[in-house]
């Protein structure tokens, strides 16, 4: 069997599973049965994640001891190293171990997103700090995602990649959705890139300008925090962002017309006021909505 470091344990295996997903992204989930024993070994720069469902665990990262005890729900560490680390395991009585595993390397963290989330982002400042370390009791939702991952089995093995590796992205979406960061972003599929451009389209045919965000995403099949999410990588802005861009250039061609005045252009725009329009419109355009009038 394996952990985070891809360690052989001496443990006798009851289930248990491991794979490389992506490059920089290992995923691994066991119940196991294990036997007193110590071991150690030298663990890789990046982020351990250990989401225990059933223990106790005891280990340590360069001395930095670490104890996960888990009741109804599960426990999770994160551990971030910026340099390699002495991994030390301790197990001093048999019992049942249940857990999930992850580990990511900090190029995958770079590539998948973690740049973008800004320096005050409670992830960015984990992977600051070499041996920073946060740890907590998971939520209901957090706990039943790493059982389904430690019971998972499938006939088909490329099923069980694909399916294994969606879940382990649902985890660590919640992970990091429970400790304040959104999620690192794979890179859009074909599929997402299609619901993308829908949206894209919709607003910039006018026929989605007045739509909330939630009709958006519902035209899209997805929901409103992952199209905020996947809006903003592919298009380099926030969805309502775009939004009122559209609108203000909807309203400057209005004014060019000459067919409305500044104040009805202003309210179908979506202002409550000309002046709160006025300011908008310069900030995007670079002079006031009176210049646009013949």
């Amino acid at each position: 069997m394996q952990g985070p470091q891809g360690d052989t344990r001496p443990t006798t295996s009851d289930l248990a599973w491991v794979q490389h997903s992506t490059p920089g992204f290992l995923i691994s989930a066991n119940r196991s049965r294990a036997n007193p024993h110590s071991h150690s070994n030298a663990s890789a720069a990046g982020l351990r994640l250990i989401v225990a469902l059933q223990g106790p665990i005891k280990l340590n990262f360069d001395q930095h001891d670490f104890r996960l005890q888990p009741q109804q729900q599960a426990q999770v560490l994160l551990v971030n190293l910026n340099e390699p680390a002495l991994f030390q395991r301790h197990c001093g009585q048999a019992g049942i171990e249940q857990k999930v595993c992850m580990a990511l390397d900090h190029p995958w963290l770079e590539q998948h997103g973690l740049p973008e989330l800004g320096s005050q982002s409670a992830l960015a400042r984990l992977a600051s700090r070499h041996l920073a370390a946060m740890q907590w009791v998971a939520s209901p939702q957090l706990t039943r995602l790493a059982q389904q991952m430690v019971q998972h089995h499938a006939a088909n093995p490329l099923l069980a990649r694909i399916e294994r590796e969606g879940m382990g992205m649902l985890l660590l979406g919640q992970v990091l959705a429970e400790i304040g960061s959104p999620p690192p972003d794979s890179p859009a599929t074909p599929q997402m890139s299609r619901r993308l451009q829908r949206v894209k389209a919709l607003i910039d045919s006018g026929e989605g300008e007045n739509w909330s965000l939630h009709q958006l995403a519902e035209a899209a099949c997805m929901s409103s925090s992952t199209l905020q999410r996947h809006f903003r990588r592919h298009f380099d802005c926030s969805v309502m962002d775009y939004l009122r861009g559209q609108r203000l250039e909807s309203a400057r061609q209005m004014l060019l017309s000459g067919q409305r005045s500044i104040t009805d252009v202003a309210l179908g725009a979506g202002y409550s006021s000309a002046a709160n329009f006025a300011t908008a419109f310069r900030r995007r355009f670079g002079q006031p909505p009176s210049a646009c009038l013949r």
